[in-house]
């Protein structure tokens, strides 16, 4: 190399140097946290609550509602021994059928609800079939009783009935 490219190169290397060392403190503002504002920390923000009133829900739509869920929680239960999964599922689904009926039972007159309390001693007789090792359970029996049990309930407690 001779004495001119060294110079040359000398000094590109000094100005990329220089430029470098420059060229970072922009950088370093761009991260850096700046401090808040401390006009903006004494503001309130007041909000003033608004009412609504309640949802007016007539005992028989309510009464849907939970037959409804039944209905579905009932389907699932259905499911579920048709293709035996979890005893833990199957002991959810069964309370969930008897938390249905005990709301449903809120919204029937006395002579309709002996019906129901048979209704919820079969439920609590499956959930004792559950309680058992998986190997002495009847799927099938216990199929047909939940749809013996289902079609009562269908007929005698379904909102269209008129006798409700």
């Amino acid at each position: 190399m001779n004495h001119f490219q060294k110079k040359k190169s000398i000094v590109v290397i000094l100005l990329l140097g220089v430029l470098m060392l420059s060229g970072c403190e922009p950088l370093r503002k761009k991260f850096t946290r700046k401090k808040k504002d401390a006009g903006k920390k004494d503001v309130q923000v007041v909000l003033d609550p608004i009412d609504y009133p309640r949802q007016q829900v007539s005992s028989e739509e309510r009464y849907r509602y939970h037959y409804s869920m039944w209905q579905i929680w009932n389907r699932e239960i259905e499911q579920n021994l048709e293709s035996p999964g979890t005893g833990k599922k199957q002991k959810y689904v069964v309370e969930q059928l008897q938390a249905q009926i005990f709301e449903m039972k809120k919204y029937l007159i006395q002579n309709q609800l002996d019906g129901l309390d048979g209704y919820l001693k079969f439920l609590e007789d499956l959930n004792k079939e559950f309680q058992k090792p998986e190997m002495m359970r009847s799927y099938k029996t216990m199929l047909r009783e939940i749809k013996r049990e289902a079609r009562m309930m269908r007929e005698q407690y379904s909102p269209n009935n008129e006798t409700l």
